[in-house]
């Protein structure tokens, strides 16, 4: 564009169609469509509103007339620009300003797809109180399906029925990234940058339960837990676990660093990192694990993310040491060694404190009431001996009332900091008889240098006899090993 000022920018498509089950294993559910007592056609044992490839589609639903192999729409509309630049304001080569921004679209995992087709009529299985175990289906002979075939349609579907299902329409997860970075070269070989990072997860995927128990608060919460399945609004259903992706999650940081180029035989690099990671799940396990807590209201699970560091100090140098005069059995022993090290300092990872009593009565997982005032995490410069036996303060949290999550918001508890320091000492010579490029190198490496103990989670489950308790690591003690490496 102009001296001292780079642009760039592009842009990329990139449709994306749900992969597909082989065996045609995929199936969704459409509430109109059960309220309306519409069946399948390919699976005609199938409850009202299940459909699968081949069937015809229900209003709503775009991309012809009958399902696809995947039963849920394609996204199409991945449009993904991205434009990022470089200025020098002054022009001497010494500071540069930098920015960009990019969209970027995601794949899921397909650990997210196991286990999601291990249900009717896919994949057959009968629970019975009575009987006889040689004969289990004398008397419910239709529920004998064995030996089992793919491509057998008349599958029974014993109710209520648990599934898990697609959403209508794959939306793809994408994630739009902004940063702005200034950088100084302050002294000869050393720059300084400061910078803010932007991360927003769009469209992230979980599941959750379309079909949960309703309380009825004229019931007791014993009498509640009794009768789950009955107060499900979708009858002959037991848990709808449905994909969805609907989730977002945001990270934003401020990034300072110092980097000394090698030069003098020595190089260091310096970052400190003040972030906020929000979401509402950190990860996806697989098929029917869910994410949200509350099927009512999404909300309740955002918070700051598992993987959340607030602060981050990360510290590394190589050092070459000083050297003897050449020839000398000194150079030959000690001269030549180089140095170097990892350190990190990091504050700790969030958690959360969960209700035992299931106050909720099978409806999601509620957590902890936070009674009192102020903080409950104790003061975290005491001896280590009393955060081991009493990390909070356990008065502090107490099982919900029924019919209600719990006030302790998620993963608002912050676990103990993090610090290590790893190291080695390395040397090389030369080994001319084997030849031109012959060397061996000796290295010797401590991870953890200073054996430190890294803290791990407190114990939160509230009948636990250690709740409260620090009872694990987070870490490896400290572990020295040495190694030779031979180059020819």
């Amino acid at each position: 564009m102009r001296p001292g000022l780079t642009l760039s920018y592009g842009i990329r498509y990139e449709p994306y169609g749900l992969f597909k089950d082989k065996l045609d294993r995929n199936q969704t559910f459409d509430l109109a469509a059960n309220r309306a007592g519409i069946r399948s056609t390919i699976y005609k044992n199938a409850l009202p509103g299940l459909f699968y490839h081949g069937d015809k589609k229900p209003q709503g639903y775009g991309g012809g007339d009958t399902f696809g192999d995947v039963v849920a729409d394609s996204d199409n509309n991945n449009l993904a620009p991205r434009f990022g630049f470089a200025w020098d304001p002054f022009r001497k080569g010494k500071t540069s300003v930098r920015g960009g921004y990019a969209i970027f679209y995601d794949e899921p995992s397909l650990n997210a797809q196991n286990d999601a087709n291990n249900v009717t009529p896919f994949s057959y299985n009968v629970e019975y109180h009575d009987g006889s175990f040689d004969k289990p289906f004398l008397g419910r002979e239709a529920e004998n399906i064995f030996p089992v075939s793919a491509a057998n349609h008349n599958v029974p579907f014993p109710t209520p029925l648990f599934v898990i299902v697609l959403d209508k329409k794959y939306i793809t997860t994408y994630t739009q990234n902004w940063s702005l970075t200034l950088e100084h070269e302050v002294v000869r070989n050393t720059l300084v940058r400061v910078g803010y990072v932007g991360t927003k997860g769009t469209h992230l995927k979980s599941e959750y339960d379309q079909n949960p128990p309703i309380y009825d608060p004229k019931l007791s919460l014993t009498q509640n837990r009794a009768n789950i399945d009955d107060r499900r609004a979708i009858k002959d259903f037991l848990t709808i676990s449905r994909w969805m992706p609907g989730l977002n999650a945001f990270y934003n940081a401020l990034q300072v660093a110092v980097d000394k180029r090698y030069s003098n035989g020595f190089t260091i690099s310096s970052s400190y990192t003040w972030s906020k990671n929000l979401d509402y799940v950190s990860s996806n396990g697989f098929g029917g694990s869910r994410g949200i807590n509350d099927p009512f209201n999404f909300f309740f699970s955002r918070g700051p993310s598992d993987l959340s560091r607030t602060h981050r100090f990360v510290n590394s140098f190589v050092w070459d040491l000083p050297t003897f005069r050449k020839g000398s059995t000194a150079s030959a022993v000690l001269g030549n060694w180089r140095l170097s090290a990892i350190t990190q300092i990091m504050s700790g990872r969030p958690f959360s404190v969960g209700a035992s009593n299931n106050p909720t009565a099978g409806a999601g997982s509620a957590r902890a009431d936070l009674v009192g005032s102020g903080y409950p995490i104790l003061d975290t410069g005491r001896p280590k001996g009393d955060k081991l036996n009493t990390y909070f303060d356990k008065t502090r949290f107490a099982n919900p009332q029924p019919n209600t999550f719990g006030t302790l918001g998620r993963n608002v508890l912050w676990g103990p900091g993090f610090a290590n320091i790893d190291t080695s000492l390395a040397k090389g010579w030369r080994l001319p008889f084997i030849g031109e490029q012959g060397r061996i190198e000796y290295r010797f490496e401590a991870f953890n240098l200073l054996n430190a103990t890294h803290l791990g989670q407190p114990t939160t489950g509230l009948t636990n006899p250690n709740f409260g308790k620090i009872t694990g690591t987070a870490g490896d003690p400290r572990i020295l090993q040495m190694a030779l490496k031979v180059a020819w």
